[in-house]
């Protein structure tokens, strides 16, 4: 078989084992994410790999470092943050457009101000943290 040949994947041609990476690394975000809304204090490797079910390996063959995996994991939550916040629906009367505003407030202050927390906790180690906290 000529390797030249091979066309390049494309987006209907990935292969499994790049979507099982993909998805393991969506898995370590969201283990480091349930953690962060358990327990403030910043996870461990080991604590990340062991919610996601993988071993430490894993998480690294990911993520170079924590920081990286903490990147990452903020630009998810921002974006799972901005997503929640754009679904409107807000019909109705001035008391059920509040009523409805302000629940889906509360549930993405619950689901992400752990993050947020931990963000401000440790922003003056990176600036690439600070500068997403702007």
């Amino acid at each position: 078989m000529n390797l030249s040949s091979t066309p390049p994947p494309t987006p209907e041609r990935i292969d499994g084992r790049r979507l099982r990476s993909m998805r393991t690394r969506q898995l370590v975000i969201e283990a480091y994410l349930a953690l962060l809304r358990e327990n403030p204090r910043i996870p461990t490797a080991a604590q990340v790999a062991e919610r996601a079910g993988y071993s430490v390996r894993s998480v690294f063959e990911r993520f170079p470092d924590l920081h990286t995996l903490r990147v990452a994991a903020t630009d998810y939550g921002f974006s799972r943050a901005n997503e929640q916040s754009a679904k409107t629906g807000f019909d109705g009367d001035r008391r059920t457009r509040l009523k409805l505003h302000v629940e889906m407030r509360a549930r993405i202050c619950t689901e992400w101000l752990p993050l947020w927390r931990a963000l401000n906790a440790n922003k003056g180690e990176s600036k690439e943290l600070a500068k997403r906290i702007e």
